[in-house]
């Protein structure tokens, strides 16, 4: 099976991947420099966890991940 393209949580939002048009590959292609980033599920700056959301968090093993080309996040 082929690697995945990124490593981050497909549920990632900021302003910069709003831009980037394709699967973010490096932390700093998530974050401008007020370095704000929210759940999609959420819609919040905590995951549904209640975890706080960040590209360095935001990767498998965290119980609310969901893989970029897999199904949905636990809510």
């Amino acid at each position: 099976m082929p690697s995945l393209p990124t490593i981050f949580c497909k549920e990632l939002r900021s302003k910069k991947l709003a831009l980037l048009q394709r699967l973010p590959r490096r932390a700093e292609e998530c974050l401008d420099e007020s370095r704000h980033c929210w759940c999609h599920v959420t819609q919040q700056e905590f995951g549904p966890d209640g975890d706080q959301v960040q590209p360095a968090r935001c990767t498998p093993g965290r119980l609310c991940y969901a893989a970029p080309l897999e199904g949905p996040a636990i809510s």
